[in-house]
């Protein structure tokens, strides 16, 4: 795709690019080219020449674009908010709130929640259809397993021509949710073209792994 169109197609849609220079500039990469695309899309340009500086930015994207979770000892409450021009993607109608399973097929909002000690995770799936779910994984892409709770979610969504929001709020009893100290916030979203577009706070891979835990956040309670 020639860059020009890349630009234009980026700004249509309402999507910031921020990018990142590795290496040396004017050898590994070209600088201009780079701010050129993060000027004209309302991102950011970065440089990086070593693996402690492209961690550092990346914590800096996440502080600039960033969803909001909040975790008391049996509560969750999380914010998601995608900006831009949305007809490019397709969110379902809402129904009623239930548990489905393979919310991930269309797009879905995702939350990881993990102990730093300890190889075993739970994720939460939900859908704009209010379909959601939450699974407890014993190791790294382990088969999922639903876990009882007994409490019914709030889920609310909100939307216009240039953005969409879901709040979810789980009351969970059943866990201790104090002993989580890392997170994963991701979304997938579902475009016109019948195809997933994987979004995370810290890509890892060319296709975001949102199992990695080098992708994972560590929680600050404060």
């Amino acid at each position: 795709i020639p860059l020009d169109v890349a630009i234009k197609t980026a700004k249509k849609y309402g999507i910031k690019v921020y990018t990142v220079g590795v290496g040396r500039a004017g050898v590994d990469f070209n600088p201009e080219v780079l701010q050129k695309i993060s000027k004209e899309t309302g991102g950011k340009y970065f440089s990086a020449d070593s693996v402690e500086r492209l961690k550092e930015i990346y914590k800096t994207i996440n502080k600039l674009e960033k969803s909001e979770i909040k975790l008391n000892k049996k509560k969750i409450l999380l914010h998601f908010k995608v900006k831009g021009k949305l007809e490019a993607y397709q969110f379902s109608q809402k129904e009623e709130i239930k548990r489905a399973n393979e919310l991930w097929r269309a797009t879905c909002f995702e939350l990881f929640l993990a102990n730093s000690k300890t190889q075993s995770y739970y994720e939460i799936n939900i859908s704009p259809s209010l379909s959601w779910n939450i699974y407890y994984l014993e190791k790294y892409r382990a088969k999922p397993k639903e876990i009882a709770i007994s409490s019914k979610p709030m889920i609310v969504t909100r939307e216009d021509l240039q953005s969409y929001e879901i709040d979810f709020e789980l009351e969970c009893k059943e866990l201790d949710l104090t002993k989580f100290d890392q997170y994963n916030l991701a979304v997938i979203l579902f475009n016109r073209g019948n195809e997933r577009e994987f979004w995370a706070v810290n890509p890892v891979g060319k296709s975001p792994d949102f199992h990695d835990r080098g992708g994972f956040e560590f929680y600050n309670r404060d």
